[in-house]
């Protein structure tokens, strides 16, 4: 019963490395509580991901991926340079997605600025993607 409120050396190591956290070497070296799994789950850098679908009716899915926590800012604009849509967010190591439903829209093409800064300033990442909306 304790174990299940008072959670293992392991397994507190592990929650850690999950969210970011920077955690003590030589802890993992000396107690092996780290599988190489762990660290290949754990994004190295930013990326965008191609939306999908693109084109798209009503929605779109945009996914990527962050190696440190992080806030993030996507935009959305028409052809114009108008912003038709803009998503905040605060979040931790890892793969997101956002899912933009654009029924109110008009069908067209646009633009998407995805903005990420690391929490702690060390990072900053932009990227740019396209998509279209068919009706």
């Amino acid at each position: 019963m304790m174990d299940e409120v008072y959670p293992s050396e392991e397994v507190t190591y592990q929650a850690h490395l999950l969210i970011g956290d920077k955690v003590n070497r030589s802890l993992m070296e000396s107690k092996q509580l780290v599988s190489t799994d762990i660290e290949e789950i754990l994004p190295e850098e930013y990326e965008l991901k191609a939306a999908y679908p693109n084109p798209f009716n009503p929605s779109t899915k945009l996914e990527y991926t962050l190696p440190v926590q992080s806030e993030v800012e996507c935009t959305i604009f028409d052809l114009s340079g108008n912003i038709v849509k803009e998503f905040f967010f605060n979040q931790y190591t890892g793969t997101h997605s956002v899912t933009w439903n654009a029924d109110q829209y008009s069908s067209g093409i646009y633009l998407v600025r995805f903005t990420a800064k690391a929490v702690d300033g060390t990072n900053s990442f932009v990227d740019y993607q396209k998509v279209t909306l068919l009706k």
